[in-house]
C-alpha cells in the first residue's frame, strides 16, 4: 500500500501530464506544480495569450460591456481617434516616398483597431439602450413545476 502511494505521488510531480496541465500561455500554466510563477518566458507567454484573446474579442465584435469605465476607455481609444486616422489615410499622400510606406502601414493598422473598438462601443451602447437585443443562450431554461 505504501509503495502504491509513493508511485502516485511521483506521478503527480511529473510536470507535463497530458490532459491535466494547461497549454503554455493559458492562465495557471506558470503556476503549475513546483513552479514559482516568476519564469519570464511563461509570464510573457501568458500575457501574449491574454492580449491575443482580447484582440480576438475586439475583431469578432464580442468585446461588449456595460461597465462605464470600459465604455469610457473604448470611447477614448476607439471612437475619438478613428475619424482622425481615417482622415489621415484619405488626405495624406503616403505614396510620395518609400519611407512613408511604413507610416501608411502603421496608420492603417491603428485605424483598423480603433474602428473595431468603435464598433464594439456602439454595439455596447445599442445593447444598453435596448436598441439591439442581447444574444441569449441557445439552451432552454427548465422551470420547476409544483405538484399540487
Amino acid at each position: 500500500m505504501a509503495q502504491v502511494e509513493s508511485e502516485n505521488r511521483d506521478e503527480k510531480n511529473v510536470p507535463f501530464q497530458p490532459g491535466l496541465d494547461p497549454l503554455p500561455g493559458f492562465p495557471g500554466y506558470r503556476m503549475r506544480d513546483n513552479r514559482s510563477g516568476l519564469d519570464p518566458i511563461d509570464t510573457r507567454t501568458e500575457s501574449a495569450h491574454m492580449g491575443g484573446t482580447f484582440l480576438r474579442g475586439i475583431f469578432t465584435l464580442k468585446a461588449k460591456t456595460r461597465n462605464p469605465f470600459y465604455l469610457v476607455l473604448m470611447f477614448i481609444f476607439g471612437v475619438v481617434p478613428f475619424p482622425i486616422l481615417t482622415w489621415l489615410l484619405f488626405t495624406n499622400n503616403f505614396f510620395q516616398s518609400s519611407s512613408s510606406f511604413a507610416a501608411l502601414i502603421y496608420v492603417l493598422i491603428a485605424a483598423l483597431v480603433c474602428g473595431a473598438l468603435a464598433l464594439n462601443f456602439f454595439l455596447s451602447l445599442a445593447e444598453m439602450t435596448r436598441f439591439l437585443k442581447t444574444q441569449k443562450s441557445k439552451h432552454k431554461k427548465r422551470r420547476c413545476r409544483t405538484v399540487g
